[in-house]
């Protein structure tokens, strides 16, 4: 997996590119100022992200997606997660559709 055929993801309205090769991109959110790091995995077929809060922070490891697509979504809903107070925000958005919350039965 290569990260050029996905350039289109990265909107300069939402993201600005910091560093491109093929294998890797490192980003920052025009919303929270975050810095993450997409890198190709060389053994499969997966995106590793890595992310920090502020420049002199190490980057430490997000999750791994199994597409740039993915990738990018993951950061828009920890966006909104953080632009939130750390709280939940719902709708969650996927590539296959959108994710509520289950309700809560009320007790009788």
């Amino acid at each position: 997996m290569r990260i050029y055929p996905h350039l289109h993801l990265f909107s300069e309205d939402y993201f600005k590119v910091l560093n491109l090769n093929p294998d890797e991109i490192t980003i920052t959110s025009r919303n929270t100022h975050h810095t993450w790091r997409l890198v190709c995995s060389q053994t499969e077929d997966l995106i590793l992200v890595y992310h920090k809060h502020k420049n002199s922070d190490p980057f430490h490891f997000h999750t791994a997606c199994i597409s740039a697509e993915d990738a990018v979504l993951e950061i828009k809903n920890h966006d909104a997660f953080q632009l939130n107070g750390r709280r939940p925000v719902f709708p969650v958005y996927t590539r296959t559709g959108v994710i509520m919350p289950r309700q809560r039965r009320r007790q009788k």
